[in-house]
């Protein structure tokens, strides 16, 4: 975020809504949602459980919305950066940021053999023949890559098989 500030000038939420989300047709997607946003939308909002506040914008931890929405910027990723005409990222930066940068090791969190690209996860089943922890299944593609967001989510493309995936539950 302070990357983003420094370079851009703008804030870290101000620029995720005018550089990717707005462009995506993303109007519901926040990185911050303020007490105002949160009493706009009432009952919408769905309790996650362990739900910690998303009032701060904290580019790592606080994008929140509803899952079509977010599958578009999987979409996007999937298909070099564009979506219905709206280029977000150039395609080498969508192919740097998705080849394996960190492959073999384990990873502490999950504690599996995970590869990771830059941010994120490459489907790592090669390792044991079973999906790590937020792996994307069965039958993803080799270069299949995505991220679990905070507590019960999960968003993945899979270039080989042509999807876009998003998905996400309440934590009970």
């Amino acid at each position: 975020g302070e990357i983003i500030r420094w370079v851009d000038g703008r804030a870290p939420e101000d620029y995720f809504s005018e550089e990717i989300f707005e462009p995506l047709g993303m109007a519901d997607s926040w990185l911050a949602l303020t007490d105002e946003r949160t009493a706009a939308y009432g009952d919408r909002i769905v309790n996650v459980a362990g739900q910690s506040s998303f009032a701060w914008p904290l580019p790592s931890s606080s994008g929140i919305g509803p899952v079509n929405e977010l599958v578009r910027v999987a979409e996007a990723l999937r298909r070099g950066g564009e979506l219905d005409g709206e280029r977000i990222l150039q395609a080498a930066s969508v192919a740097t940021m998705t080849a394996r940068t960190r492959v073999g090791m384990k990873d502490e969190t999950f504690g599996a053999i995970i590869d990771w690209a830059l941010g994120p996860m490459v489907n790592s089943i090669h390792y044991t023949g079973k999906p790590a922890p937020y792996g994307y299944g069965d039958h993803a593609g080799a270069d299949a890559f995505g991220h679990g967001g905070q507590q019960s989510s999960v968003v993945f493309a899979d270039p080989e098989y042509g999807l876009a995936v998003a998905f996400a539950c309440d934590g009970r």
